[in-house]
C-alpha cells in the first residue's frame, strides 16, 4: 500500500512537472512573439520615416533644381 502511495505521488509530481514546463514554454514563446512583433513595428516605423525623409529630400532637390534652372534660363534670355 505504501508503494502504491509513493507510485501515485511520483506520477502526480511528474505530471505537475510536465505541466509547469509546458506553461513555462508557452510563456516563453508568447514573450518571444511579442518581442518579435515589437521589433517588426519599430522596423516598419523606421521604414516609413525613411520614406518620408526621402520624399522631403527629393522635394527640396527638385525645388533647388527648379530655382537653379530658372535662374540660368533667366540669365540666358538676358544675354540675348
Amino acid at each position: 500500500m505504501l508503494d502504491q502511495l509513493f507510485g501515485t505521488l511520483e506520477k502526480f509530481c511528474e505530471e505537475d512537472e510536465k505541466l509547469s514546463l509546458r506553461r513555462i514554454e508557452e510563456q516563453y514563446l508568447s514573450n518571444a512573439k511579442k518581442q518579435l512583433e515589437r521589433w517588426h513595428d519599430v522596423r516598419n516605423s523606421r521604414r516609413a520615416d525613411d520614406l518620408v525623409n526621402l520624399l522631403e529630400t527629393m522635394d527640396r532637390e527638385l525645388e533647388t533644381y527648379k530655382l537653379v534652372t530658372w535662374s540660368q534660363n533667366k540669365e540666358d534670355t538676358r544675354s540675348r
